[in-house]
């Protein structure tokens, strides 16, 4: 019986912390802006009175990347809610608990050989709208990571140094305008 229960935990353990290190796994990694005017970048926002609201296990934490210059928007997204409030409003799915997850500061070298996508860069990449909009269409429905370095944790000024806090994000949406399509009754 012991032995059942031992396996039990090892097995539940190993589920909870490797889920992280997946190889389908994408890792973004930014210095986020809390600033509310940022026009080109990334910005970071939370609302520290959701910390009240019964609806959340923990606050939702929003990014954006933004470049008002190419006319490009792209959200990502943290959610964790309180699943059993939210069951009174709709049946939950995957992105309703995501999860903050704190490594040792050596898995940088994990994330590092993963290849992440340093957002900063990749919106400077961006041609036109049209191309970032198809690249974060690409990214919907997977596992997202990310690596805000102006996070006090990661941001060794300020953090302890030992560690590193990834947020499991999922891409929300963007501000590509989708044409709708009336037809008249004959």
């Amino acid at each position: 019986m012991k032995k059942t229960f031992f396996t039990l935990f090892v097995c539940l353990l190993i589920w909870q912390t490797a889920h992280a290190q997946s190889g389908s796994d994408t890792y973004l990694t930014c210095s986020s802006s809390t600033k509310a005017n940022v026009t080109e970048g990334i910005r970071r926002g939370e609302d520290p009175n959701d910390d009240k609201n019964p609806m959340y296990n923990h606050r939702p934490i929003l990014f954006s990347m933004r470049s008002q210059s190419k006319d490009i928007v792209i959200w990502f997204s943290y959610y964790n809610l309180n699943l059993t409030e939210l069951k009174k409003k709709r049946i939950p799915d995957w992105t309703d608990q995501l999860k903050i997850i704190y490594k040792p500061r050596t898995f940088l070298s994990t994330i590092e050989r993963a290849k992440p996508i340093h957002l900063e860069e990749k919106l400077k990449s961006f041609r036109n709208n049209k191309e970032a909009w198809m690249w974060a269409n690409n990214l919907k429905g997977k596992v997202l990571y990310m690596l805000d370095w102006n996070d006090p944790i990661n941001c060794v000024e300020e953090g302890d140094g030992s560690t590193i806090k990834l947020i499991q994000v999922v891409m929300d949406g963007t501000n590509e305008r989708t044409q709708e399509i009336v037809i008249q009754p004959e």
